[in-house]
């Protein structure tokens, strides 16, 4: 299986690799990681970028 992380993604790459996971690198226009096979893409959020996409509007086009 492989997962499509963003190259300005410094987290988890580790962690998927170890799992058994192709990991390839690019700049994606979402998400932080996608996985097509699965459908799935995942926002991986910080708690203080997660408090300023909430007081500065993001949280809601990101969650989209």
């Amino acid at each position: 299986m492989k997962v499509m992380v963003d190259d300005r993604e410094m987290g988890m790459i580790d962690l998927i690799e170890l799992e058994g996971m192709e990991v390839e690198r690019k700049r994606l226009k979402v998400g932080d990681y996608v996985c097509e096979e699965l459908g799935l893409c995942v926002e991986r959020k910080e708690i203080n970028d997660f408090c300023l996409s909430i007081i500065d509007g993001r949280l809601r086009e990101q969650v989209d």
